[in-house]
């Protein structure tokens, strides 16, 4: 027997229906259009923080220059300090990994992080690790590419115990397998590569004239890079190398022959790292004859920020700001002893996405990116940007939670 449905019943049916495809017909929207709904839409971080304690442990201790990562989607991240702690839910809780956790973290994704040292890796957010084998016995530096590329740079100590750079090695499968790949004659350190197509290294900073070399081929073939230092009449010695693309990386050299001086020179490469033209250089003060630290605050095109460090009787500190991806630079001069923004020892900035302009470095704030900072009441030994609206900072023995007032 066939039953059959009475005209009210299909009326039904069809409300039931159209209300089930309303949803896909309005893009998902769970309220009304025109409500302002239960969520209100969150306030950007500007001119200030508010901080709210999320976490505390009279075990933790987080001194100057503590750690604070996160994955991209600011879900799953780390806070080191003498006791590293994680999170899987964007800092709102929080649990302690075991004392004797090693160093080094590279986290990928929501669900799996690197330990460098010693090298292992999680797939389920940090609740177990396993070891990575690697090629090697002897010491080495390894460098985090992507989820899968990894590079080992092999060291030797010799009998007056200075490391040199003995081979190089990649993996493309998380460390299943470990080819060997070519490398320059004579010593090397470093490497930058954004896609292991395109490569380049130093030659020994043991030297007070240094210079580069190049891949395209991924390591199999090497040649020495052609730099113009037109106009300078220098030699320089060539530091850091930070790819902002495929093709297209930054080098930070100093150090001078043979005035007495000491000199910044800044290098560009729009072609992998064959051809290198200066596109700024200037003089810094006082002279150091063992040349100078240098470092990248902030690599991501179009905005650079790099830190020049001269070590002598105290501490100065020299920026350099570029918001066009390294095309023209910007001095902001000398910043000098502890009570700033840039003190190496205390301080690391950390920038806001997506244009990097909202900045914190201790008790201090930017809002252009690092060219002006205003000091706070408040302070915080590291902290992590996840939006532009939060951030997770630390200090002492207390997690933070940081919106906008």
């Amino acid at each position: 027997m066939v039953a059959r449905l009475r005209p009210y019943t299909w009326l039904t049916v069809a409300l039931m229906v159209l209300a089930l495809l309303l949803p896909n017909i309005w893009g998902g929207c769970e309220k009304s259009p025109v409500s302002p709904g239960d969520n209100p839409a969150p306030i950007p971080i500007t001119s200030d923080v508010k901080w709210q304690v999320v976490f505390s442990d009279s075990r933790a201790r987080f001194p100057s220059k503590s750690g604070v990562i996160f994955d991209s989607s600011g879900t799953f991240g780390f806070a080191i300090g003498t006791q590293t702690y994680r999170t899987t839910d964007g800092g709102h809780s929080w649990i302690a990994m075991p004392p004797d956790f090693g160093g080094g973290l590279f986290i990928t994704s929501k669900r799996v992080a690197y330990q460098l040292y010693p090298f292992q890796r999680t797939t389920d957010a940090g609740e177990s690790w396993y070891s990575i084998p690697t090629p090697t016995s002897k010491g080495g530096v390894i460098l985090p590419v992507t989820e899968n590329l990894f590079y080992l740079i092999e060291y030797l100590e010799d009998i007056h115990g200075t490391s040199h750079a003995t081979a190089i090695w990649k993996t493309e499968n998380a460390g299943n397998s470990w080819t060997q790949i070519g490398k320059p004659e004579g010593d090397i350190y470093g490497l930058a590569t954004v896609d292991g197509i395109n490569l380049v290294v130093g030659s020994s900073p043991l030297s007070a004239v240094t210079t580069l070399y190049y891949s395209n081929d991924g390591g199999n073939s090497w040649a020495k890079a052609n730099i113009d230092t037109t106009g300078s009449e220098r030699g320089y010695r060539f530091y850091w190398v930070q790819f902002l693309s495929a093709k297209t990386a930054v080098c930070v050299a100093n150090w001078s022959t043979p005035a007495p001086q000491s000199v910044v020179g800044i290098f560009r490469t729009s072609d992998g790292g064959a051809n290198w033209n200066k596109v700024y250089e200037t003089d810094i003060l006082p002279y150091v004859s063992n040349g100078a630290a240098v470092f990248f605050l902030l690599a991501r095109s179009p905005r650079l920020l790099v830190q020049v460090i001269t070590r002598t009787t105290y501490f100065i500190s020299y920026v350099y700001n570029s918001d066009d991806a390294g095309l023209t630079w910007t001095s902001f001069g000398r910043w000098i002893e502890k009570d700033q923004p840039y003190y190496y020892y205390f301080y690391k900035p950390t920038f806001a996405p997506p244009d990097c302009r909202i900045g914190i470095s201790g008790p201090w704030m930017t809002q252009d990116g690092g060219k002006t900072w205003t000091q706070k009441s408040w302070y915080v030994a590291n902290a992590a940007f996840l939006s532009p609206y939060e951030v997770i900072g630390v200090r002492d023995s207390v997690i933070l939670r940081g919106t906008a007032p």
